[in-house]
């Protein structure tokens, strides 16, 4: 995909995009929406609680999970923008938010992200093997 090109020369570009669709369609799975909803940028129609709250999620675990550049991962999810110092701002504001979320509210939130979290390591681990 064209999110990869370039960005990281010298990384395993396939092996991050499997860690990606691996988040994304486990996410995808816990909250019954199409994967599409995750990969590209939504409609405003589309903009329900659940896939809002599903793309933040995988958003959020894509960062927590592995090491890709933040505007790599923004960029799969289809939040382009000219300047990639927004988009960086972007994931950085939405990976603080998550965490203080945590921190001060939903404790089903939490037990719902550690849910999902595990199953995408233990998916992890087998793709390294």
């Amino acid at each position: 995909m064209s999110y990869f090109k370039s960005i990281r020369k010298g990384a395993n570009l396939n092996y991050d995009k499997k860690i990606l669709d691996i988040i994304k369609n486990e996410v995808a799975t816990y909250y019954h929406i199409p994967i599409e909803y995750l990969n590209r940028r939504i409609t405003r129609d589309e903009r329900k609680k659940n896939v809002t709250n599903a793309r933040q999620m995988a958003i959020y675990l894509s960062i927590e999970l592995t090491s890709i550049d933040r505007v790599i991962i923004a960029n799969s999810f289809g939040i382009y923008d000219t300047d990639t110092t927004s988009a960086r701002a972007f994931i950085i504001y939405l990976s603080a938010d998550f965490s203080e979320y945590f921190s001060n509210h939903d404790k089903n939130l939490e037990i719902e992200t550690n849910r999902i979290k595990s199953i995408c390591e233990k998916k992890i681990k087998q793709l390294k093997k």
